[in-house]
């Protein structure tokens, strides 16, 4: 584990993304306020802000462009494109009105949020210069997660409890994510890969979460997937690479939460590992996890 230091001030940082080269982005605290930064080559870089008192990276390609926002004095936020040196803001689809990058793809296309002319926010992407609503019949505060190379758009959806769930947007498509209990519903999707497959967690009856892949829509239980007796309880997974290996958080036998690796391992062909793809997961022992 390799500490990334601050930025001064006297809070931490947060690290949000990382690309395939390393290089790092999140937020940082400084003497007043906090300021995205871009961790590369052992050195964290301050990336400033467009004038306001903070800001958060929160996306970056293999290019190193980098996208976040900044919170305006106003109360609003901005979405920001940082290349080349330079943070470009990039506005609003309504001119005065907030928006927000979460991801940035490949082409360099950012997907976030912005407000409509109603002042509603509804998930958008900035290219070409100006935004674009994605599916303007998505319910209003439904916030992107994440995209594949695909064009793939994960979103959590917020239709207002018990509604809260995952949703997939492909080409104009809206599908959506089942939930472990139906009747709470309140479930939270964090990432997808290029395979399709898609991490977060989902609530039980007794107020716990439980960490779910999903599969074709499916949620699936990650705590199934280990091995029974290990003593872990997996509650959130929050990111999968396109080698099916799924990042989280969890109770580890001590009974001290820690982030886990699952790492998927061939295992003889029954029918129950055929419906899951043929693959279970194996957790790594906790001493590698600490």
């Amino acid at each position: 584990m390799t500490d990334l230091g601050a930025l001064g001030g006297y809070g931490g940082s947060v690290a949000y993304g990382i690309n395939d080269l390393g290089q790092i982005v999140g937020t940082a605290s400084i003497t007043y306020g906090q300021h995205a930064f871009l961790y590369s080559g052992g050195q964290m870089t301050d990336l400033d802000t467009l004038g306001s008192p903070d800001s958060t990276a929160r996306s970056i390609n293999a290019k190193g462009q980098i996208t976040g926002e900044c919170s305006m004095r106003a109360g609003d936020q901005k979405a920001f494109l940082y290349e080349n040196g330079a943070m470009r803001d990039l506005d609003s689809l309504i001119s005065g009105m907030s928006s927000a990058g979460r991801v940035i793809d490949a082409f360099g296309r950012v997907y976030g949020y912005t407000n409509d002319s109603s002042g509603d926010v509804h998930m958008a992407y900035f290219d070409n210069g100006g935004w674009t609503l994605i599916n303007p019949e998505v319910h209003p505060g439904t916030d992107v997660v994440g995209v594949n190379s695909h064009g793939d758009i994960l979103a959590n959806y917020d239709g207002g409890s018990p509604n809260q769930h995952g949703i997939v947007v492909s080409n104009g498509a809206i599908t959506h994510l089942g939930v472990l209990n139906i009747a709470l519903g309140g479930s939270n999707v964090d990432a997808i890969n290029d395979l399709g497959q898609i991490v977060g967690s989902s609530p039980l009856q007794d107020g716990s979460r439980r960490a779910v892949l999903y599969e074709n829509s499916v949620p699936i239980d990650l705590n199934s997937l280990i091995p029974s007796g290990s003593g872990w309880t997996l509650e959130y997974a929050t990111s999968i690479n396109d080698q099916g290996q799924i990042v989280g958080i969890g109770t580890s036998p001590d009974s001290i939460d820690r982030a886990f690796l699952l790492t998927p391992v061939p295992e003889p062909m029954t029918l129950s590992v055929m419906a899951l793809g043929g693959f279970w997961f194996l957790l790594r022992k906790p001493s590698l996890l600490k």
